[in-house]
């Protein structure tokens, strides 16, 4: 993919341009995780795909790698102002755990229109969710 600047001209140093897009999309993630305690993935998966031209597939497998950092981050702070309750979080870890290794089991044969249509249909779900219900 070619990248250009807002002249048209196009840049040279793709890898570079690729970088800041990179960390802009890290920016972002970090923000809305730290901030809504989750969404950084979700934002992540459609920037890589449209800024960075990384598959659907390997953008949402992506998306976990990031969250792990996100989440470490997130989860200091949250710590340290003891924000957490830890009983809650124990009881709910085991069944996170087994859904995040059917999820990825789920990912590798699951066709990328069903992904899209799957994961719009989350984003649009959890949406409504935060705009009618109350």
């Amino acid at each position: 993919m070619a990248y250009f600047n807002d002249e048209g001209q196009e840049i040279v140093n793709k890898e570079k341009y690729k970088k800041a897009k990179s960390l802009f999309i890290g920016f972002l993630s970090g923000i809305l995780n730290g901030f809504f305690g989750s969404g950084g993935g979700s934002l992540a998966v459609p920037l890589m795909t449209g800024l960075t031209d990384l598959e659907d597939k390997k953008a949402h497998a992506t998306a976990i790698s990031i969250i792990i950092f996100l989440t470490g981050a997130s989860l200091f702070v949250y710590f340290k102002k003891d924000f957490i309750d830890l009983p809650s979080a124990w009881r709910v870890i085991p069944g996170g755990i087994l859904g995040g290794l059917t999820g990825a089991f789920l990912l590798k044969k699951c066709p990328v229109k069903l992904l899209r249509k799957v994961f719009g249909t989350l984003l649009l779900y959890a949406g409504y969710r935060m705009f009618v219900v109350k």
